[in-house]
């Protein structure tokens, strides 16, 4: 029993200092937002890289949902962010933002937020990326 709570702490740890604000039951279904986070034309990263991708309510500034992806194969990188549903308030406007750390500095950011969920917009969305030197 002793091990499994040390698990636990370790899993906490690591959520907290992946800035992830959410975590998902096993099993539980949540509703997502998809989509790749691509780099600017002829940028390339070889290693190193880490992908930060948010679910934000741009109305409050609050964040819904995140994902964190360490040292991606490729770019363009599929993500999947899911969130709690009941975490959306009507008239609020959402979007997702990313950011690529390279060894834990900032080298990429999106180039604006891409509004999603309501209001017509998708579920599914392509986030472009600029340098931010």
């Amino acid at each position: 029993m002793r091990r499994r709570g040390a698990a636990w702490v370790i899993t906490g740890v690591a959520l907290a200092v992946s800035g992830c604000a959410s975590t998902q039951a096993q099993g539980e279904a949540r509703p997502s937002v998809t989509g790749t986070v691509v780099l600017p034309t002829g940028a390339e990263i070889t290693s190193g890289a880490e992908v930060h991708v948010k679910l934000i309510d741009r109305t409050d500034g609050k964040e819904i949902g995140c994902q964190s992806i360490q040292r991606p194969d490729a770019f363009p990188v599929a993500f999947d962010v899911s969130y709690d549903a009941s975490a959306l308030a009507s008239g609020h406007n959402y979007a997702i933002a990313a950011s690529i750390e390279v060894w834990g500095e900032t080298k990429y950011k999106s180039a604006s937020p891409v509004a999603v969920l309501t209001q017509g917009n998708p579920i599914h969305v392509a986030v472009q990326t600029e340098a931010t030197e």
